[in-house]
This record gives C-alpha cells, structure tokens and sequence, in this order.
C-alpha cells in the first residue's frame, strides 16, 4: 500500500515522525500555519525507486534571465533562449562541449521562453507571439501573432509537423493552422500550463500551479497531465500529482524529468515512483536532456549548466557504526528546510523559520529518535534508513510508515 505525505512538511514528520494519526494531523496543520504556503502533496511507492544524481560538467553565465534550452540531437549546437528583462529578447548559440559559440545569434524578440525545433525551422514562445527562426540562415523569418494568447510559453510539435505552444497566464495550449494561432485546449484541471512534450500520441503537460499570486509564485503547486492527441482526454501522470511550479519537462529513462522553478527541485517520474534528484538552485526552468545529459536554465542566475546523470543505488544502514559513518554529521533536506543527527546523538536543524531539536540512539537495526519543533513535542519513532552518496530515505514506523527521500546539503556551519 502506498503512503501519502505533504512535501512542504515531509522534512519535518521524516525526521522526527508522529505517534499517532491525530498526532500527524495536528503537526501538519501546524506547519502549514508555520509555511503559510500550499500543501504539497506527493506519492513515494514503498519499494527502490530509480534516482541519480547530477555530477557538473560545465557551467556558463553570463545569459540574460535564460528560459529555455535545447539540444539539438543532429548537430553539435544548444539553443538557449533569454527573456532580457523588459529589453528586446535574444537566442544564444552554444556548443555541446560548453562553449558559446554566438551569444546573440537572433535578436530583437520579444520575450522568448519555450524552444522546439523541426527541420531547419526553431519555434519559440514569445509573449502573444511564436517567431520561427531558420537555423541555417540565423534568422527570424516570420512571427505568428495571437490576439487572444498572453504569455506564449513552451513549444512541442510531433514527428508530422503539428505546433502546440502552452499560454501560462492564458491557461490555454494552442497549436498553428494555416499560418494562426488557435486555441486547441483549455480545462479546468490545467490552470497554467507550461512545459510540453510530445510521448507518442499524447501531450504531456506540466502545470506551473493551481493559481499565481501576483509575484507569479503559486499557490497551489501543479501537476503533470497526459493529453490524448486523439480526443483531447486528460489523465494526470502516474506519481506527477502536485510536484510543483512546474516549468520543464523532458523523457528519461521510461519516465520523465520536470523541474520545479520556485524552489529549484528537479524530479524523476518513472514506473517506480517520484524522486527527487536535485535540490538546485531556485529559478531551475525550461530543462533539455540529451542522453544522459541534463541541460539547466537558471532563469534568474542568469547562467546555464550541464550535468551528467548517473544512477545512484540505495544501501540500507543496520546498524550503528554504518550510519555514523555513512549518516551522521551530514545535513540532509530540501526546500522546506534541513536538519542534521550528529555522531553525539543530537538533533538539531531549522524547519520554516522553527528550531528543530532533540536526541537518537540506535535500537536493533533502527534509527530511534525523539524531537522537538520549537515549543511543539513530536514524539518518538524508529526509521529505516538508507543512502547513496547524495541522498537519505527515511522509511517511519521500522520501514512501514511514510517514506520521503532527501538530498545532502552544505553544513550550515
């Protein structure tokens, strides 16, 4: 059976748990109270999900306010698309081994954000327009105008040719017939679609949020939908419920990748569940990957950065030696907050502006704890602990309970 938690408290009820299911229910609407944001629900099957972790490659700054990138798979060339801020937007010409080949290879667009090639023509979200650029030539050779559309985003177009080009703002997907932009899509499930991605008959959508404040963070995190290219019909993705403010979203290994702008998270949505990948830098947004490469925009780092993807492989601590060698002393978390065990059976850490305190010890094959979140007491509980070399699943009640997997951070120190 598959346990359900609230992400932006799962930092909180792994580490230090709930004795009983009213107890859970009072710790989570305290910290929902604490967070003063949206719950964040997600779903982690109780079984070895597929994770890795980012090694870099190679990074470049230097972009205005990057978007979007993409690898082209024929041709040693990456696009990179930059909004500029209330400037005339620009697209960036890499190569594949880092370099930057023109950095203003197209200019004077509006704000250019989604990328999609096919043949020699490269589409682009931009504002109320798609400008279509001829990548031999380097040149824009035409804009289609919406007068409906308001912010024309990501772009995906099948084997065949057909645009779909998401409207953020607008809440609307559109495709082009006959040199226009027409609506093709709007439902109530998909608030603010963003990134797209054609899997064979289906558009694969990934929702910024369930509303926008007017600092454009959400206020309910989305989710990634599956959209019949057929006959319109919507399914959310297996596990991709309420990931987050979803931007990018990519195929990899059988599964997807998305990452989530606000908090800088990228994701990993495969047959054996959701994991977290990465814990980066807020700002993470209109991701590529070629292979076994990822490609990042950090959209308000103002630089690009390519990672190797490498598997990772969980091993489970038995007992105490093994986790004060391979646990203890390290901070583990992610963007709700972090915490740390130390090798003299203390804990302590910061959850949503909370100190987090309390004490472990090791019981039989266990990680036992009992800990405080500043004035509030949440008992004891004993957890199954595994690692790899950047990540910690805590499994509560033995291995039994809920399950939630975190990313090693920096000390605080």
């Amino acid at each position: 059976m598959k346990k359900y938690i609230a992400v932006s408290i799962s930092l909180l009820l792994s580490i230090i748990g709930c004795k009983t299911k009213n107890k859970e229910q009072e710790v989570k609407k305290e910290i929902k109270t604490m967070v003063k944001g949206a719950e964040i629900v997600t779903e982690v099957a109780m079984k070895d999900a597929d994770t890795y972790t980012l090694k870099q490659l190679w990074e470049i700054d230097g972009f205005s306010m990057p978007e979007s990138v993409l690898a082209t798979p024929n041709s040693d060339y990456i696009y990179v698309s930059n909004v500029n801020g209330s400037n005339p937007g620009f697209i960036s010409r890499l190569t594949k081994d880092g370099k930057v080949d023109n950095l203003k290879w197209v200019e004077g667009l509006d704000s250019p954000t989604g990328l999609a090639l096919h043949g020699d023509l490269l589409y682009t979200g931009s504002s109320s327009r798609v400008d279509v650029i001829d990548v031999e030539k380097g040149k824009l050779v035409k804009s289609i105008v919406s007068k409906e559309a308001k912010t024309l985003n990501d772009v995906a177009i099948t084997k065949e040719g057909k645009v779909f080009v998401s409207d953020v703002l607008g809440g609307k997907i559109y495709t082009i017939e006959d040199g226009k932009l027409i609506k093709w899509l709007e439902a109530k499930e998909i608030i603010h679609p963003n990134g797209l991605y054609i899997d064979g008959n289906n558009l694969i959508v990934a929702d910024f949020a369930g509303g926008l404040k007017p600092d454009f963070s959400p206020k309910d995190y989305g989710s990634v939908y599956k959209i019949s290219l057929a006959d319109k019909s919507i399914t959310v993705v297996k596990d991709g419920d309420k990931v987050g403010g979803l931007d990018g979203i990519e195929k990899f290994n059988n599964g997807f990748l998305v990452s989530s702008n606000p908090n800088g998270e990228l994701y990993s949505i495969n047959k054996s569940g959701r994991s977290l990948v990465g814990a980066l830098e807020k700002g993470i947004a209109d991701i590529d990957v070629s292979e076994n490469t990822l490609y990042a925009p950090f959209l308000f780092g103002n630089k690009l950065i390519a990672y190797n993807l490498v598997p990772e492989k969980w091993t489970r601590l038995k007992t105490k030696n093994d986790y004060l060698k391979y646990g203890a002393d390290n901070y583990y978390g992610e963007a709700g907050g972090m915490s740390v065990a130390t090798s003299d059976g203390k804990i302590k850490g910061e959850f949503a502006g909370q100190q987090l305190s309390g004490t472990w010890e090791w019981k039989d094959t266990y990680f036992c704890r009992t800990s405080n979140l500043g004035d509030l007491d949440l008992g004891y509980n004993c957890i199954a602990i595994d690692v790899t070399n950047t990540k910690m699943r805590l499994t509560l009640d033995k291995g039994t309970g809920l399950q939630v997997v975190y990313v090693k951070k920096k000390s605080k120190k």
